[in-house]
């Protein structure tokens, strides 16, 4: 079985142990966060896209600097969305067939705006707060980055088998692993102290059977609303239906209806 106890993981991606150590209700440790996404390239670019994206973004004006960026999207998504980033450079490997992290925080990218959207079409009461949002959307899949940072030869057969036609991620993943991507993605951010709610999301984020929470509910529904679209994992995501997301979001079928209408109309590739 994989051995994710602390002791085997790589260490953490040096940018990614700073901005855990930040408290973000500390005037101090705020003031650090700006110089702490700025210390890693890769994580800079993100959040200066982030900031630049449909979702944060102001028509004729773009943002070029880390500073501006968090100032735009708000400290705790900025806080949220730099720990995930970094927390993908965690173990990188190269090769032909490893994953495409890539393509993969494209994907969770996509997953994030889509659960913020469904949120807003929620009473505000039922909302999980956007930095909780952020965080479970970008890190759902973070038990891919542990396959690949762990076991790099299996990852690469794993990856490699994944991308055929007849790859199914659950067999797949116990078959060469023990243990799904969901579980020991869990597992891990757990071990690093990250909030429970989201690592319960994270553990839970292909249950379309099983209600845990608007947390869990709004990655599940968004996870699976997005599986065909251009970074989407048609084949390792659960199917569903409007009654399924009426009953995860405790909302009526009539309101799915608008609900997916209007994640359409803002040009989100979702479909049930």
């Amino acid at each position: 079985m994989l051995n994710y106890k602390s002791g085997r993981l790589p260490s953490l991606p040096m940018v990614a142990q700073k901005i855990l150590a930040l408290n973000m209700d500390n005037d101090r440790d705020q003031d650090a966060l700006v110089p702490a996404i700025c210390q890693c390239p890769v994580t800079t670019a993100r959040i200066v896209a982030m900031a630049n994206s449909a979702g944060y973004g102001v028509p004729g004006h773009t943002v070029t600097s880390v500073k501006e960026a968090v100032q735009r999207i708000g400290l705790r998504k900025a806080y949220n969305s730099a720990l995930a980033s970094a927390l993908f450079s965690m173990g990188k490997q190269t090769g032909k067939n490893r994953l495409n992290r890539d393509r993969l925080w494209a994907h969770n990218t996509e997953v994030t705006r889509v659960m913020r959207e469904i949120a807003l079409c929620l009473p505000a009461v039922a909302r999980p707060t956007e930095a909780d949002i952020a965080l479970t959307g970008l890190l759902h899949d973070m038990g891919f980055i542990i396959y690949d940072a762990l076991e790099p030869t299996a990852s690469t057969d794993f990856f490699k088998e994944l991308s055929k036609e007849t790859g199914d991620l659950k067999a797949l993943s116990l078959q060469i692993f023990e243990i799904t991507h969901e579980e020991v993605g869990a597992e891990v951010l757990k071990l690093w102290g990250i909030p429970e709610n989201i690592v319960e999301a994270v553990r839970h984020h292909h249950d379309v059977h099983s209600k845990r929470g608007k947390l869990s509910a709004l990655v599940v529904v968004a996870e699976a609303l997005l599986r065909f679209s251009d970074f989407g994992y048609e084949r390792h995501a659960q199917a569903i239906s409007d009654a399924d997301v009426a009953r995860l979001l405790d909302i009526d079928i009539a309101q799915v209806v608008v609900i997916v209408g209007e994640l359409r109309k803002k040009g989100l590739p979702v479909i049930m």
